[in-house]
């Protein structure tokens, strides 16, 4: 279990053990990972093969915090639930780090925003503030994630 606090850097114990939640995406897209908008129905089906990180489209409006935010409360309050909808806000709030981050993926059509570029990217970091995850869904995407970002930096 992992309790998340936003000022501090996040290390998540999961079955597949300790992983670093992934960079922003200007950040990997440096290092040679491609990303493509993902043509699979589930918002969260977020999948990395072969330096390719398939994302499905997320349209970003004024209405999300508050969609995502009584979602997420709802994975808290009811024990044994699965916290896919934290899971999510909290690797996409690590690929959206700045401005930048939205402008990039919206050039790659993973997002549709309705919102300055500025409001966009401050949006996943208020949603998990204070919440838990006992077992983060996206452990085994962000090693593998990180293990092609690290080889990519020093190869």
């Amino acid at each position: 279990m992992h309790s998340v606090n936003s000022t501090t850097d996040i290390l998540i114990v999961t079955k597949y053990g300790e992983v670093n939640i992934v960079v922003s995406s200007t950040a990997i897209n440096n290092c040679s990972i491609e990303f493509r908008r993902s043509s699979v129905d589930g918002l969260m089906s977020i999948d990395f093969k072969d330096g390719v990180l398939m994302i499905p489209q997320l349209a970003i409006a004024e209405m999300n915090e508050p969609l995502f935010r009584n979602l997420i409360a709802s994975e808290q309050c009811y024990n044994g639930r699965e916290h896919k909808v934290t899971s999510y806000a909290l690797l996409m709030d690590n690929l959206i780090a700045s401005s930048k981050d939205v402008v990039f993926l919206c050039d790659k059509e993973i997002i549709h925003n309705w919102l300055s570029a500025e409001d966009a990217s401050q949006l996943f970091s208020k949603l998990y503030s204070d919440t838990l995850i006992d077992d983060f869904c996206y452990g085994g995407l962000c090693a593998a994630v990180n293990k092609y970002y690290k080889d990519g930096k020093s190869g």
